[in-house]
């Protein structure tokens, strides 16, 4: 199995810094898609939070977001929480997934919260939330991951 390139991601002390760097770096091409955008990361808390505006191209039959797309904007968020709270030179791949849906997501900003839950030698466990612009819950999800240095 091929690896993607390896990315120096910035170490800063300061937050604001560290988003622009992730950002910048190594956002898969199906994220920019979706129009994500690190707003907040805490890497004391492990926490991420993050901005997706999906479009028309991502609705299903009945008008609404297909929903592994919003699946992927769940793990994007907790993937970046992930990375926050360990070392970017940390890879992550995905061992389990579940996602519990709660609402129907339209076009527009929907906003992720993700946070490291437990991270332990070689396995953590993360979880996501996906928002509307009103604040709704859309969908949540749960993982656990594998943590393999880079």
């Amino acid at each position: 199995m091929a690896r993607s390139p390896t990315f120096a991601y910035p170490h800063p002390a300061d937050p604001d810094a560290y988003r622009q760097g992730m950002e910048a770096a190594a956002t898969p091409p199906c994220s920019r898609e979706l129009g994500m955008k690190v707003v907040e990361i805490n890497r004391t808390l492990g926490t991420a939070v993050l901005e997706f505006n999906p479009d028309a191209r991502y609705l299903n039959p009945i008008g609404t977001i297909q929903g592994g797309i919003v699946a992927a904007m769940l793990d994007d968020t907790f993937s970046i929480a992930l990375l926050a709270a360990t070392d970017v030179n940390t890879a992550a791949p995905t061992l389990e997934m579940k996602v519990s849906f709660f609402r129907s997501a339209l076009p527009g900003k929907l906003t992720g919260r993700g946070r490291m839950v437990h991270k332990g030698r070689s396995t953590g466990f993360c979880e996501s939330e996906l928002y509307d612009e009103g604040g709704a819950l859309i969908a949540k999800a749960s993982a656990t991951v594998a943590l393999r240095k880079i």
